[in-house]
C-alpha cells in the first residue's frame, strides 16, 4: 500500500465511535456490497454546509482509506460540493489499484443515501 493510502488507513480521527449510534445531530447515509463491505457516513450540517463528517466502515483497507480521505476533504463544503466525489481525485491521489476502484461507488452510494435522508427532513 502506498504511503498516503497507508496514512489514511491508519487515521481514525474521523471514525464514528459511539455505543449506541443514536447521535441525532448527524445525518446518516449507508451503503453495502454483497461481499460484506459497508460504509456509514455521518454528516453534521449547519445550513447547507458540512461542519463535521465521520464514518464507520467495514471492508478492506482501501475502503477505510478512501472513506477517511473523503470525509476529511468534505468538511466545510456544501452538500453540492461534497456530492462531486470525482472532483476530489481520490483514485489518483491515493493511487488506487484498478481492482479497488469499485469502492468509490460504495462511498458515492452512501453519500447519495445521506443526501436523500437530509432532503426528506427538510
Amino acid at each position: 500500500m502506498e504511503s498516503l493510502l497507508r496514512q489514511y488507513f491508519s487515521d481514525n480521527k474521523c471514525a464514528y465511535i459511539t455505543a449506541n449510534h443514536a447521535d441525532i445531530s448527524f445525518h446518516i447515509g449507508v451503503a453495502t456490497q454483497a461481499n460484506g463491505n459497508f460504509v456509514k457516513l455521518y454528516l453534521k450540517l449547519e445550513e447547507d454546509r458540512i461542519v463535521d463528517a465521520k464514518y464507520n466502515v467495514s471492508g478492506c483497507p482501501f475502503m477505510i482509506a478512501i472513506t477517511a480521505f473523503y470525509v476529511e476533504k468534505i468538511k466545510n463544503k456544501t452538500l453540492l460540493e461534497a456530492a462531486e466525489i470525482q472532483d476530489f481525485n481520490i483514485e489518483e491521489t491515493l493511487k488506487l489499484p484498478i481492482n479497488k476502484k469499485d469502492r468509490l461507488f460504495l462511498l458515492e452510494d452512501a453519500l447519495k443515501n445521506c443526501i436523500k435522508q437530509i432532503n426528506r427532513g427538510k
